[in-house]
């Protein structure tokens, strides 16, 4: 069943391009296990973490929080901006 899954997926991706994909999945897959095992961080992660506890922060203390400097948001980042303004208190600035 798996074969066939990832023969679907590989349709029309030029055996050049799939194998470039591949290293660049095992390139990221272990610099997020280094980063994490050294008890570093990134960005990105810091983002995530910040999203997937949003529900248990208080912002009652700000009237107004304001983003800025984004360009093209993550999922990460989709997920704080969403959680954030849809009470009405976020500037979202984008540069």
């Amino acid at each position: 069943m798996l074969s066939i899954s990832i023969a679907w997926w590989q349709e029309g991706i030029p055996p050049g391009s799939l194998e470039r994909l591949q290293a660049v999945s095992y390139f990221y897959e272990h610099f997020y296990r280094n980063v994490q095992e050294q008890g570093l961080s990134t960005r990105s992660l810091r983002y995530r973490i910040a999203a997937d506890s949003f529900d248990r922060m208080s912002l009652s203390g700000f009237s107004e929080i304001v983003f800025a400097g984004f360009f093209a948001l993550t999922r990460a980042e989709k997920a704080l901006f969403q959680k954030t303004c849809g009470n009405g208190a976020c500037v979202p600035v984008f540069s």
